[in-house]
């Protein structure tokens, strides 16, 4: 069981990551959907932000961490936006 995520909401940063929540808050990963996220692109806007690097949380809430662009600058401007996977 699992879903396909395609975006979710940009909640906090740290440092160079960044913790994204689902849109679909029913959202269950399987082992195999989390799997084939890791190194995703993902994008604000067309506005590239950087690669999904890991998965934390409950398998039915799960938060995904992106590893921001090195180029990048200010990313507190983007807490709260969609975030694309692609």
């Amino acid at each position: 069981m699992g879903v396909d995520l395609k975006q979710g909401k940009i909640t906090s940063y740290v440092g160079d990551m960044a913790v994204v929540s689902p849109a679909d808050l029913k959202c269950v990963l399987s082992l195999n959907l989390a799997r084939r996220l890791y190194g995703k692109t993902t994008s604000v806007d067309k506005l590239k932000m950087g690669k999904i690097f890991d998965i934390i949380g409950r398998v039915d809430r799960p938060y995904l961490v992106v590893r921001l662009s090195k180029n990048l600058s200010n990313p507190e401007t983007f807490i709260g936006k969609t975030l694309h996977i692609k």
